[in-house]
């Protein structure tokens, strides 16, 4: 399941985590960098997951994580912190190394 999210759905789910589980979709896009023509299907397939639903207010579509989403969306981020963190490490190995 988690190919099916994709890199634009992964960015969405860690965009809405770091906002507390709920953005417009304006916000998404804008914090996650990521392009209008993807976002789209993403959230589709997300919603079709049952990871993210919608909810209207002023006049704004938001984006809200599901509790099910929430968790799923805490393990990514996560999952990306620890990439950062190896890869920093990593480089960090390779300056020390004269590589």
């Amino acid at each position: 399941m988690i190919e099916e999210l994709g890199r634009v759905g992964t960015k969405i789910m860690i965009v809405l985590y770091k906002g507390k589980g709920r953005k417009y979709i304006a916000e998404i896009l804008k914090e996650g960098d990521i392009s209008p023509s993807s976002i789209y299907r993403s959230l589709s397939i997300l919603a079709d997951f049952g990871l993210i639903y919608y909810e209207y207010e002023y006049g704004r579509k938001f984006v809200v994580l599901t509790d099910p989403g929430k968790i799923v969306a805490e393990h990514l981020y996560k999952a990306d912190l620890a990439i950062i963190e190896a890869k920093k490490t990593r480089l960090s190995q390779l300056k020390g190394d004269g590589r």
